[in-house]
């Protein structure tokens, strides 16, 4: 069972290792939303984690106290298997949007998606390299795309 999990966990991020069709054109106010169902992490932990996060939004020209903003969600889950411990995490951009549907619809819409599953030799340190790695890709393509 544990193989099975891992080599389709292992699949999935083959997938989603290609380019991905998002833009980040034009996104400048974000509101973070931090998930953890992991039960990992100490309440100062996670708001370690956050400060960072924060911090490197705003060292790229995020406005994280403005009306109205996006919201940036990282979320991070654990499963146990047999011996081993696997996580989730991952880090996605809501917007609410307009359709192009008849009645033009205002929704909620995933504009970001990106994530990344993984058994856990350090849960607590693996955790924050992915959701860090997670982080760095999403400001890279915000650079990109505001260029």
């Amino acid at each position: 069972m544990l193989k099975l999990l891992l080599s389709l966990m292992f699949l999935i991020t083959l997938a989603s290792a290609k380019p991905l069709p998002y833009t980040l054109e034009n996104l400048k106010k974000l509101n973070l939303y931090y998930v953890d169902r992991s039960g990992l992490f100490s309440k100062k932990e996670q708001q370690e984690i956050k400060k960072h996060i924060k911090s490197r939004l705003q060292a790229s020209g995020f406005d994280l106290h403005a009306d109205d903003p996006s919201t940036l969600v990282v979320k991070i889950q654990t499963i146990d298997i047999d011996d081993s411990v696997v996580a989730y995490i991952a880090l996605l951009v809501g917007e609410e949007v307009i359709t192009k549907r008849d009645g033009n619809i205002e929704t909620m819409a995933l504009t970001y998606q990106q994530s990344d599953f993984l058994e856990l030799d350090d849960p607590e340190i693996d955790i924050k390299e992915v959701v860090y790695r997670l982080l760095e890709e999403f400001l890279q393509l915000y650079s990109e795309d505001m260029e």
